[in-house]
């Protein structure tokens, strides 16, 4: 799977603005406290993914909940390690953490849009946002984790390219 430059550019002229209570809650729930430990930002992340539409399934931010706290548990680790790291800096073996830790996501049973955001919330630097309308939608992108990673290292390659 491969993007290109102006697949980008394109998604970016088509991208409508929607305000769905997000406006000012980016900076204060995610980038401000982004150095703290995921574990103490729970509460904010439900928030977060509630206003940018992720909790739209069964159980929403309660089973949201169970999820993240199970996938924490196993992937503390190497979420710690990618906290803080630029997407542009990342290495190859990078990308395999970001594949095993949103594969671990899914299966604990969070659904792509919501593995994807939760992802950025906790590594707003590393992850880039990832969503069935703007993202899978416009590359017809199955919503897996390998896509996931594949889009990331779009990201990457986009960042290396300037």
């Amino acid at each position: 799977m491969s993007f290109e430059l102006e697949q980008l550019r394109d998604a970016a002229q088509r991208y409508a603005y929607h305000d769905a209570g997000t406006h000012g809650v980016w900076p204060s729930l995610v980038w401000e406290r982004r150095i703290e430990s995921p574990v103490a930002r729970l509460d904010d992340a439900v928030e977060f993914l509630g206003k940018w539409k992720a909790l739209r399934f069964k159980g929403g931010g309660k089973a949201f909940r169970r999820i993240c706290t199970t996938w924490l548990r196993k992937n503390l680790t190497d979420l710690k390690c990618l906290q803080g790291r630029v997407l542009n800096s990342l290495a190859p073996e990078d990308f395999q953490n970001i594949l095993d830790i949103s594969t671990s996501f899914r299966d604990c049973g969070a659904p792509p849009t919501t593995f994807g955001k939760a992802l950025h919330f906790f590594l707003p630097e590393t992850i880039m946002l990832w969503d069935q309308a703007i993202v899978r939608n416009t590359y017809k992108l199955r919503p897996d984790p390998e896509c996931f990673v594949s889009y990331q290292r779009f990201g990457w390659k986009l960042l290396h390219h300037y």
